[in-house]
């Protein structure tokens, strides 16, 4: 169960269409809460659809308001300056793939849990974080949403802090060890072979 939850709030914490001038705290918090209240609703409703389309349904949502792009630059960081276009272009390709092998594997239709906002979001320039309890039965977890502005002006999560583990520097220490020892051939290989192996196994 533990695992399915993580993969919602791994997955589906992603922005809406607002503009960051017209927003206030109270409203980017609600677009945190009201993105978990979407995935609450479609996770139930999954029980009534065949797996195919269950994953879908949930595949064209993540899609609609993830942003990949970013999410590639911080899971590699410091090296992802240092590729050219062609080898980002790649790499955030390949790197959406597992994201979305990953969180598509986990999901199972049913799962039910309630989101609280602990505090006032902290708003930073460009950037804010969303702190939240999400509780599934007896089980708590403390999760902050960490949210920058994109060029278009708007809000979008690019990093998800679970009890004080980050999801983007989960993936970042592999990504790391492999492009110094190996370089970036063999880590997009390594990501690519990683994406097939959690389809097959989502399949």
């Amino acid at each position: 169960m533990k695992s399915i939850l993580l993969s919602v709030l791994v997955a589906f914490l992603v922005t809406s269409s607002s503009s960051v001038f017209a927003m206030d705290n109270n409203e980017i918090a609600g677009i945190v809460e009201g993105k978990h209240r979407n995935m609450i609703m479609m996770l139930r409703e999954g029980n009534s659809k065949t797996r195919t389309e269950f994953r879908k349904m949930i595949k064209e949502e993540f899609s609609s308001f993830i942003d990949y792009r970013e999410m590639s630059k911080h899971s590699l960081k410091r090296y992802y300056d240092k590729l050219t276009d062609s080898q980002k272009k790649d790499y955030n390709r390949s790197f959406k793939r597992l994201v979305q092998a990953s969180y598509l594997k986990r999901m199972r239709p049913g799962v039910s849990y309630d989101i609280m906002i602990q505090n006032p979001p902290v708003v930073k320039g460009d950037r804010a974080k969303v702190s939240t309890l999400i509780v599934d039965g007896e089980n708590e977890f403390e999760v902050d949403h960490l949210l920058i502005v994109g060029t278009d002006g708007m809000w979008r999560i690019y990093d998800v802090i679970i009890d004080g583990v980050s999801m983007v520097r989960n993936y970042r220490k592999p990504l790391y060890q492999t492009m110094k020892n190996s370089g970036f051939k063999a880590l997009l290989n390594r990501i690519n072979e990683k994406a097939l192996e959690r389809e097959s196994w989502s399949d």
